[in-house]
């Protein structure tokens, strides 16, 4: 069964209520949701909030999901203090619903819920000549996605939508109002928006950069247009070339002024890898300062023991992670800061 909440926040503008005489009301939200001023979420009674929690992925890739992923993990991660989990969604399989791919969804959203935390529904894959793939932008499949999602979601405030995962080697013009390029047409975050929003659907958007859903300087280009509302801006920093520590601020933290921010990704790199074969994490722990310093909410990736690199659980073969027997040992070094920093924020 379905949680009914409804999630909302505001951007560009704080869209507010009014009653008989005209008198301004309360921000528009969804009973039990949230709205935004300037740079900061609130909740319904006016607290300020921030989202920290965790990736869950298997579903964009896997039909049938991450075949460790299972129901125990969701109270673990609340336990932990996470707030929101972020699900990698693949458009192409929810909108045929192969092998019951939507109630798969649908359950793992709800498990979320049950757990009190916001699930972030992530845009991740589609499908292309029976292969999964990471297309450089949106398409019209992730129209007709945002479309159906949406329609079915508008009522649950505490399911965010994230329009694309990952924009990225296509101009900013067409990352924001879409267009043709090398030949495939492509879906602006102009569009996506447009759609949810013409259905009635006030849930809160978020919206990802270029550049691997990193950069936001394409916003002083192109922003949404006016009037545009509950939209956060997201980005994902990785320690790569670019998307160093001094590069934050002019390629996403500036956003910081008027919105928002939310760091839907993170985690180490090749580049952060020592002499010794170890991984060093003073670019994870200085996400972490900058976010506690500025509000910054953020969704670690990734809870899982199947990756060669991100993992929360380590990788071992057989593995040990188990979570259907409530084993959620043993954690990499990865996984211990992002379990230290939930902590130390759980309410």
């Amino acid at each position: 069964m379905r949680f009914c909440s409804m999630l909302v926040g505001v951007l560009f503008v704080c869209c507010c209520s009014e009653d008989v005489n005209g008198a301004e009301d309360t921000p528009l939200m969804a009973p039990g949701g949230f709205y935004t001023e300037g740079k900061h979420i609130y909740d319904a009674q006016g607290k300020k909030h921030v989202f920290r929690g965790v990736n869950r992925p298997g579903y964009e890739d896997k039909l049938d999901g991450d075949f460790r992923q299972h129901k125990n993990e969701f109270p673990e991660m609340a336990r932990w203090g996470a707030n929101a989990v972020r699900i990698p969604i693949n458009q192409h399989w929810w909108l045929t619903d192969q092998k019951g791919y939507r109630a798969k969804i649908d359950q793992v959203i709800d498990w979320t819920l049950e757990n009190g935390m916001t699930a972030i529904a992530d845009l991740h894959r589609s499908i292309s000549g029976g292969r999964v793939v990471d297309l450089p932008m949106a398409d019209e499949e992730s129209l007709a996605f945002w479309k159906a999602f949406a329609a079915e979601y508008k009522d649950q405030g505490r399911v965010l939508f994230e329009l694309y995962n990952e924009p990225k080697g296509v101009s900013k013009r067409t990352w924001m109002k879409g267009g043709v390029e090398g030949g495939k047409k492509y879906v602006g975050m102009q569009q996506l928006y447009d759609a949810i929003r013409g259905l009635g659907a006030h849930n809160l958007i978020l919206i990802g950069g270029l550049n691997w859903g990193y950069d936001l300087r394409g916003l002083k280009d192109y922003p949404l247009a006016e009037g545009a509302y509950n939209v956060v801006y997201s980005s994902h920093p990785y320690n790569y070339g670019g998307k160093r520590i001094s590069d934050w601020q002019k390629c996403w933290a500036w956003v910081l002024k008027e919105h928002p921010v939310i760091l839907t990704e993170f985690g180490y790199t090749k580049q952060d890898k020592q002499a010794n074969g170890s991984y060093s994490l003073d670019y994870e722990k200085a996400v972490f300062r900058f976010a506690d310093e500025n509000d910054v909410s953020w969704t670690a990736w990734a809870w899982t023991s199947l990756f060669l690199k991100h993992n929360i659980f380590v990788r071992t073969i057989p593995h040990t992670y188990d979570p259907a027997n409530g084993v959620f040992e043993p954690l990499t070094e990865h996984g211990q800061l992002i379990k230290d920093n939930l902590l130390k924020h759980k309410k």
